[in-house]
């Protein structure tokens, strides 16, 4: 089986450092595994890191049988502004130049966000008869509107209406939907009005538990160490493993909080972004906060095993409240209870399973408070934990939920 993945929003294989796979590299490897011919059409410009990966069209091969197409794009520095839109339009003007010099493959996985990708994707099936399945990871444009005031929403959606109209072109030419919630698959569905069929499907984000080299992760128990966070310290930790990213995370009670609680927490932030600035200076003079940069797989794996609880502090907006993003599972798969203030879908799947507790978006108090009566409850804390472990091997294991992703792509290529 050829497939092509279209996605740009991910760490590639070709990237340098041990960086994990998330949805669609956890997809390529397992297509590469069971011998099938995979190509991934991505970006110049790495998202996170806003830098270059190579001055032009560029393609890497990963294997004889897999490879990697970086199309390039101009340079973004904020996610949201005209030069990622333009950056987006060129995207899509590449792919639908270069794809057809290439031979057509048996089917195309598409992800949104971005949607110039996925609207020329279906384009090619369309004049090539080859299926294209639209995975939604976000929705797209929706989640910009969502960022400005409520008066400004008639005219952000006006003008972006060109891009709404090409959801929906996307979403109508799809062959199926696929989305990370339910609420995400009928997002999917509104726009290609029409009902849900026997191809579309809900496939959660889920987790890969990869073992890890010895010596990789006692570097990085090592790392932690010279940073005062040691493996049975009696300093509490809470981590936040993410983008520092306001427009995404409430830092603002976070830190606030933190001068709130009853005894001394270490908080320690792990990663980078256009926030991480404003973040440092919002927390200096509050004791107990760390910034560790961005760390690599082994260096993530050691501090969620040195800390007793993961925070999400997503801002409640649709596109996170109907969500479960990847971050609640990495804390589920080593077994840390999870300190939120997001409602909605993940709110249900963290109350139902018993492996968390809640704060209100923008309540300091209300987060300190949450986070003392997980202190003081050390028997309710352990018990999370394992309730934690079992719900990641129940539902979100990623060789189980991935292996069934790419199970669906083989049975309709050939049904097809």
């Amino acid at each position: 089986m050829k497939v092509w993945i279209v996605n740009v929003n991910e760490p590639l294989p070709t990237d340098p450092g041990n960086n994990r796979p998330w949805r669609m590299g956890n997809v390529f490897d397992l297509l590469r595994q069971r011998g099938h011919d995979v190509t991934w059409w991505s970006s110049t410009v790495h998202h996170f890191d806003k830098r270059q990966r190579y001055e032009k069209d560029t393609e890497v091969a990963v294997s004889d049988k897999a490879r990697v197409i970086h199309l390039h794009g101009r340079l973004y520095r904020r996610n949201i502004s005209l030069d990622r839109l333009l950056n987006h339009r060129t995207l899509g003007r590449r792919f639908r130049e270069l794809a057809t010099q290439k031979i057509p493959p048996d089917i195309i996985l598409a992800s949104i966000p971005i949607i110039d990708l996925p609207r020329e994707s279906v384009r090619y099936g369309r004049e090539r008869n080859v299926p294209v399945v639209i995975d939604v990871r976000d929705k797209w444009p929706d989640f910009m509107v969502d960022q400005v005031p409520g008066y400004a929403v008639p005219a952000a959606r006006l003008l972006l209406g060109s891009m709404f109209q090409d959801v929906k072109e996307t979403c109508r030419a799809a062959t199926a939907i696929w989305g990370v919630a339910p609420s995400f698959v009928e997002w999917g569905l509104q726009h290609a009005g029409r009902s849900a069929g026997p191809l579309d499907r809900y496939i959660p984000h889920a987790y890969p538990e990869s073992e890890m080299e010895p010596g990789l992760l006692a570097e990085a128990g090592r790392f932690w160490d010279k940073m005062g966070i040691t493996e049975n310290d009696s300093l509490p930790t809470l981590c936040f493993i993410g983008s520092l990213n306001f427009t995404a995370f409430d830092f603002e009670t976070l830190v606030e909080g933190m001068s709130q609680l009853e005894r001394k927490v270490r908080l320690v932030f792990c990663g980078s972004g256009m926030g991480e600035e404003k973040l440092k200076a919002l927390a200096r003079g509050v004791p107990g906060i760390i910034f560790s940069g961005w760390v690599d797989g082994p260096a993530l794996r050691v501090i969620m095993q040195r800390s007793v609880a993961g925070l999400t502090p997503y801002r409640n907006r649709s596109n996170f409240v109907d969500n479960l993003p990847n971050k609640f599972l990495e804390y589920l798969s080593q077994g840390l209870p999870i300190l939120s203030c997001l409602g909605g879908f993940s709110r249900q799947v963290v109350e139902d399973a018993g492996v968390g507790m809640f704060y209100a978006e923008g309540d300091p108090e209300g987060f300190a408070a949450a986070v003392n009566m997980l202190l003081k409850k050390v028997q309710a804390r352990e018990a999370m934990s394992i309730a934690a472990r079992r719900l990641y091997y129940d539902q979100f294991q990623a060789e189980t939920v991935y292996g069934g992703l790419v199970d669906h792509l083989e049975r309709l290529v050939a049904d097809f």
